[in-house]
């Protein structure tokens, strides 16, 4: 048999200055626009139907996610969707934060829903025979480990590709890990970051083709520099557009070369499954109210000392607790677990699972090793929940540990659940 194949891209790009989502240290909105914004969709019918939606933004918050799956279902009779965002740090802000300096812009958000569910559309409408295959590589050279004293990374691309019964380039789903924030809180014009960039020079090749890029276990995998200097808004000379164009066109030459080495499978199967999963939660972080005293407590005490180490020191704190009040107040609150999904998919032999937040590279490569065949993480998807690092990391500290709402014990309890819809 073959499949049914469609594709689609919409522009979700703002139309007017916009606060950017990631940086602690923006306080002002954008300032124009660099590259333009996306939701694209790829839709797959055989034995089962799956839509999956690729965003080039930071994330998005479950209400939007389960207001747009909604309207899929209700319009399109469409019920697995996998929604993912590409994390970047150049795109509109999408969550409740305390600084007015990053206010959502609510009309846009709230456009959202509809622009998804309008791609999807789109795609199903464009649907014809097709065929998929796929193959992933190694791209060395990009993502490196952000945490000092780790090496674990991962540095494989993948790509999966679809054809028309003539053997002609549908689109392509790309899965690489490595946070899309090449730019830095300096930049001040909206931006897909990286990816970017890989999606320009793919169309310089074939300019009306669709390419989804998702990001992978990139939780502490970046180009190379510390997430607390980053969060502090440290200027990095690498940090640049032209590194970022660099590090987009050296992915795209990858995905070019080796295009017509990825043969399709004549075999085409499509196998769905979904597991509602709950996360500890860290019963001993502050309460809501806690924190609040604490970031006006930093408030005093940065405003009262001239030693520039020790305000620095105050500031990083202070961020790391106005993070934690966000995620308890967007999503954690005062409960002991948090609900939330994944999916394991098998297309033509190829895994996908999703994860719905920023799980460290190490837990990513154990999921991976409990399947047969390539694997890819697909990160920031269906929800997000915040960073998942690994039980070292938590006995270590950091900018993500400090930032994260787990329990310890998260990283295993993920794993378990991960073989639960396996064995399932």
């Amino acid at each position: 048999m073959t499949f049914k194949i469609g594709l689609a891209r919409k522009d979700i790009t703002p139309v007017k200055e916009i606060y950017l989502a990631g940086y602690a240290a923006r306080n002002k909105p954008s300032v124009g626009v660099h590259d333009p914004l996306s939701a694209k969709a790829l839709y797959i019918e055989g034995d089962n139907t799956l839509a999956i939606i690729a965003l080039d933004l930071v994330s998005l918050p479950l209400d939007i996610i389960k207001e747009s799956k909604k309207l899929i279902k209700d319009h399109l009779d469409l019920k697995n969707v996998i929604i993912a965002c590409t994390h970047t740090h150049s795109g509109p802000q999408t969550v409740k934060e305390m600084d007015e300096s990053m206010m959502v812009d609510e009309k846009w958000l709230g456009s959202l829903s509809e622009s998804i569910k309008e791609v999807v559309e789109e795609a199903i409408a464009s649907k014809q025979e097709g065929k998929l295959g796929y193959k992933t590589v190694e791209v060395d050279g990009i993502g490196e480990n952000r945490r000092g004293n780790e090496e674990i990374i991962d540095s494989n691309l993948g790509i999966l590709k679809a054809e028309d019964m003539e053997g002609n380039l549908l689109g392509l789903f790309l899965n690489f890990t490595c946070h899309a924030t090449v730019l830095d809180a300096s930049n001040y014009l909206i931006s897909a970051d990286y990816p970017g960039f890989i999606y320009s020079k793919i169309n310089d090749e074939y300019p009306d083709l669709v390419t989804l890029f998702t990001n992978g276990a990139a939780g502490d995998i970046n180009i190379g520099y510390s997430a607390d200097d980053s969060a502090l808004g440290e200027t990095m000379e690498f940090r640049t557009y032209e590194n970022a164009e660099k590090i987009g066109e050296k992915i795209a030459s990858v995905v070019l070369q080796k295009l017509d080495t990825i043969p399709v499978i004549d075999e085409q199967s499509l196998e769905i499954r979904r597991l509602n999963i709950r996360l500890p939660l860290n019963q001993k972080l502050p309460s809501t109210d806690e924190l609040l005293q604490m970031i006006n407590d930093r408030k005093e005490e940065i405003r009262s000392t001239d030693d520039s180490r020790k305000k620095k020191e105050l500031k990083l704190k202070q961020i790391y607790n106005k993070c934690l009040w966000r995620k308890k107040t967007n999503r954690a609150g005062e409960k002991s677990y948090l609900k939330s999904e994944i999916y394991v998919v098998n297309i033509v032999g190829l895994n996908l699972v999703t994860i719905p937040g920023e799980v460290f590279c190490e837990i990513g490569l154990k999921i991976k090793s409990l399947f047969t065949g390539d694997t890819f993480i697909i990160g920031y998807a269906n929800d997000y929940v915040s960073y998942i690092p690994t039980e070292s990391a938590f006995k270590e500290g950091g900018y993500e540990v400090e930032t994260s709402v787990f329990a310890p014990e998260i990283g295993r309890e993920l794993l378990t659940q991960v073989k639960n819809v396996i064995q399932n």
